[in-house]
């Protein structure tokens, strides 16, 4: 992962030592090295890039047939969800929604006082000011009301809740909030201008002049991300170059010039990247030290959720201006940018729209930005030690397909094969992707999950790396199937055997369910006699999806139901993937694959 940003040389971490020494003796506030990482690099890889968001995938590659399995089981493990750990939201205004809740209750035995509806428009798109006004309130109250305290771990939406939460609609006095945050950010980048051009003049001990600013005169110039970009990559060299110059001849430490760095980190990447710096080498820390760290890094957790909570759209001019400083203070001049520019694309509707579900999950926390995503903080390698704010992840899947009958079916499938187990055929349809770009890694995470099922379980696996899809009667006897990339557009392969869970990693496909006319990869399968699947309401990107390797891997464990596997392995929520099929299904439960069982056993070892 991208601990820090002065790769490169033994100057990388010359001025460590101080940074561990300021942040510990002033008791200066700071997050984990993984809460900070996150915090740099959650605005993505598409419209942030000058976050450099981390490059994990490369080493998991190597050691995949470990870590597929070990990534969510090496962590503090809970007893497998029970019926009683659930509550069953249905929707009274649609016909037929409640009795599938009650339906699905009794299957499962989930207490009759746990079911609870949200009256909500028939479609299957919510408009924001109803989610954030009825069901988010709704969903609070029952679970006060009726004192379940932290038992309650997931919520079961049933067929009739809409799919889609749809982007905020702004009134006229958010254009004065929008003018205050695109004017902040043209202060922020021409303040960054100078700092990157100080650093260079410190680096180098030469007089550089001094850029213009980007708004003269006090005015207001908009910034664009490619801008911030190259900013990021000349803040990056220019870092690096000080930090080659901090040893003498000698290979002393020039101390003075490790204050100066630390002094430009603590301006640019504010109090998280000061500690993400310290805490780049655990094995030079000092026991005590580190000690200290790690509790001034727990107060500041709540601090800096908050602090991202109360910067954006939702806060008001005021509001906004008076935590300014502190957003400044805690992630410094780029975390400021990065902030600002998600408040803009919230006021413009850009990536706020999200599935249903997955905003439902952060329904108890105390708040968040709209615009893109929030940490899965269920799944234990994107945030280890969520602050307070953030504990209460809830887990959602969904009871919902094309009509009751077919959901009657997923439910009576789901608990039929629990009983034996899963047993026939995987299919993964990878494509045989050799350019080096953004899709190769998903293609071959899809090889690399055929080849995990072929060495470390009794199932037969069918690997197809052309280009073309599965063609009709290509796949018989169907237990699990994997692939992609058919935009919109479902290729009848399969023979599905009862309770199989398949996935078709495609964007939007899960768009429509209710509409028979729409050959989406969601519905289709699921009317093909599918169990359970998953699938997107808008663009996920890559990133978005969870690795097909890790979730059939905790599926094919035996040790998880199909929520918990889900949520283990998802990235992100609040965002666009929703999990359909019974939340408590686990299809493995009673014929779990034991190679893969000993080759987790032997890797702890």
């Amino acid at each position: 992962m991208c601990r820090h940003f002065l790769a490169g040389g033994s100057g990388g971490t010359v001025w460590h030592s101080q940074a561990v020494e300021a942040l510990t003796s002033h008791g200066l506030p700071a997050a984990p090295a993984d809460r900070a990482t996150h915090q740099m690099m959650r605005a993505g890889t598409r419209s942030q890039g000058y976050c450099h968001i981390a490059r994990v995938g490369r080493l998991c590659r190597r050691v995949v047939f470990v870590w597929a399995v070990v990534f969510a089981m090496t962590q503090a493990v809970r007893a497998e969800l029970r019926p009683d750990e659930c509550v069953i939201l249905f929707n009274p205004a649609y016909t037929g929604s409640e009795d599938i809740a009650r339906y699905y209750a009794a299957k499962r035995s989930v207490p009759g006082d746990q079911i609870f509806g949200i009256a909500l428009p028939l479609g299957e798109t919510l408009a924001r000011s109803r989610y954030e006004k009825d069901v988010v309130p709704g969903l609070r109250r029952f679970l006060k009301g009726n004192k379940f305290g932290s038992r309650i771990r997931c919520v079961v939406t049933c067929h009739g809740v809409p799919l889609k939460v749809n982007a905020p609609v702004f009134d006229q006095t958010a254009a004065a909030h929008l003018r205050s945050v695109k004017a902040e950010l043209s202060r922020t980048v021409d303040r960054l201008e100078r700092l990157v051009d100080e650093i260079q003049r410190s680096a180098v001990s030469i007089a550089l002049e001094p850029r213009s600013p980007y708004a003269p005169d006090g005015g207001t110039r908009e910034v664009s991300q490619d801008e911030m970009r190259r900013l990021y990559t000349r803040y990056r060299a220019a870092q690096q170059l000080h930090a080659q110059s901090l040893r003498d001849a000698k290979g002393e430490i020039d101390r003075a010039g490790a204050e100066r760095v630390l002094q430009f980190v603590g301006r640019a990447e504010g109090k998280l990247g000061l500690l993400q710096h310290a805490m780049q080498d655990r094995a030079s820390i000092a026991p005590e030290a580190f000690e200290r760290l790690q509790k001034v890094s727990r107060r500041i957790s709540a601090e800096a959720v908050e602090l991202d909570a109360s910067t954006g759209p939702r806060s008001s001019v005021d509001v906004f201006k008076d935590r300014l400083p502190r957003v400044r203070e805690m992630f410094g001049l780029f975390g400021l940018a990065k902030r600002l520019f998600l408040c803009i694309d919230a006021y413009q509707g850009r990536d706020t729209e999200s599935s249903f579900d997955s905003e439902l999950s952060l329904a108890l926390w105390d708040g968040y930005p709209l615009t893109r995503w929030q940490p899965n903080t269920l799944n234990p390698t994107v945030v280890r030690e969520p602050s307070e704010s953030q504990s209460r992840t809830l887990m959602v899947g969904r009871i919902d397909g094309p009509t009751p009958k077919i959901v009657r079916r997923m439910i009576d499938d789901a608990i039929a094969t629990e009983r034996v187990g899963l047993k026939g055929t995987v299919y993964v349809d990878a494509r045989g992707l050799t350019a080096n770009d953004g899709y190769l890694k998903g293609d071959k995470d899809l090889i690399q999950f055929a080849e995990m099922v072929q060495r470390f379980t009794d199932l037969p696996v069918v690997l197809d790396r052309r280009e073309s899809l599965f063609q009709p009667g290509d796949c018989p006897n169907v237990a699990i199937y994997c692939g992609w990339y058919s935009l919109g557009q479902y290729v009848d392969a399969f023979d599905f055997v009862p309770g199989a869970v398949a996935a078709h990693l495609a964007s939007f496909e899960l768009v429509k369910l209710r509409d028979p006319s729409d050959p989406y990869w969601c519905k289709e399968l699921l009317k093909d006699g599918v169990c359970a699947t998953f699938g997107a309401v808008a663009e996920p990107y890559l990133e978005g999806f969870p690795s097909p390797t890790r979730f059939f891997g905790s599926v094919l464990s035996g040790r998880y139901t199909l929520v918990e596997a889900f949520y283990r392995c998802k990235p992100c929520n609040s965002w666009r993937l929703s999990l359909l099929g019974d939340p408590l299904y686990n299809p493995f439960k009673n014929n779990p694959q034991p190679k893969l069982i000993e080759m987790y056993e032997s890797a702890m070892k």
